[in-house]
């Protein structure tokens, strides 16, 4: 219930700016660590005509842990994304932000475009994609950071969960003798070394993807933030493909990536994809060290990451 009663309160204002009502509420998911929800909502206005939008409710615990205080921000960075920076990434198809509004208890809510009303109403999972709905999605993602290239934002310094800074607790429950923990700070350095900054998406997974007919929309920019758009295009590569499609696909998807950009750039991007591997499968190793990303591909990714670094 009280839960319930903090959702109104927060949605209450849009109501009454644009004099809606509500008439019906459906679940869709909850959010990471169970604080909040995102809901979608049938609206009607006063002459009965209905409209649908996508809310997402942001309940954070009191507890005050790194944890919790790093996402609790991770919902304000999202919120100046779509506030101040969605309306520049233009054929880059990402919700409409509708209305934003925090309380007192620092309970968020944000209220988006239903994509699902606009054509983009089909999810797809790990291993489901076709070649043409992979490049797409790479196509998204290239044209992003075409949009922010060394340009400068005050979204996250850093783009991406993972990044070693704020994953220390991580790299604590690592072997220590793993060459990925002896290296993790040289890694770290050498994707900040880079001439080409933008701003990445920070979690380009295939789930945060919405496909139509020959389109595809982006969501979740919680860690979206600076840096080398090839930690999206290595995340992204490893959400859609074990290690037989990555062997498969990923030189003619990474070709593809590279043909948005100019020479220069791939010049400089390219050589940091196996340290991008290398990156993640640092923080997979301290967090979930069976995860499925830990693909043999990735294996021999990390291999060429630590020899061009040592």
């Amino acid at each position: 219930m009280t839960e319930i009663k903090n959702f109104i309160s927060v949605l209450e204002p849009y109501l009454r700016k644009h004099d809606l009502s509500l008439e019906n509420t459906e679940f869709i998911q909850a959010l990471w660590a169970n604080c909040g929800s995102i809901k979608k909502l049938t609206l009607s206005n006063k002459s009965g005509e209905k409209t649908s939008v996508v809310v997402k409710f942001v309940e954070m615990p009191n507890k005050q842990s790194v944890s919790n205080i790093r996402k609790s921000k991770s919902y304000d960075n999202e919120t100046l994304f779509y506030e101040k920076y969605a309306c520049q990434v233009g054929d880059c198809k990402v919700p409409e932000l509708k209305f934003s509004s925090k309380n007192q208890e620092n309970n968020l809510i944000l209220v988006l475009e239903d994509l699902d009303a606009k054509g983009y109403s089909t999810r797809l999972e790990y291993g489901s994609l076709d070649i043409f709905q992979a490049k797409l999605c790479i196509e998204w993602l290239a044209e992003f950071h075409l949009t922010f290239l060394n340009k400068k934002t005050d979204l996250w310094p850093e783009g991406t969960y993972w990044y070693l800074a704020t994953r220390q607790d991580e790299l604590t429950t690592m072997d220590k003798k793993n060459p990925l923990f002896k290296n993790a700070k040289k890694l770290d350095e050498k994707l900040k070394t880079s001439k080409y900054k933008t701003v990445i998406h920070g979690d380009a997974k295939v789930a945060n993807f919405c496909f139509g007919d020959n389109k595809v929309a982006a969501v979740d920019f919680q860690y979206t933030g600076h840096g080398v758009g090839v930690r999206d295009l290595v995340y992204f590569l490893g959400s859609i493909y074990d290690d037989a499609g990555l062997k498969r696909h990923s030189d003619d998807l990474i070709d593809y990536y590279f043909s948005f950009f100019d020479t220069e750039v791939r010049l400089d991007w390219e050589p940091l994809i196996p340290i991008c591997y290398a990156d993640f499968e640092r923080f997979l190793l301290g967090w979930n060290p069976k995860h499925y990303k830990l693909t043999r591909y990735s294996s021999k990714m990390v291999q060429k990451a630590l020899s061009a670094i040592n």
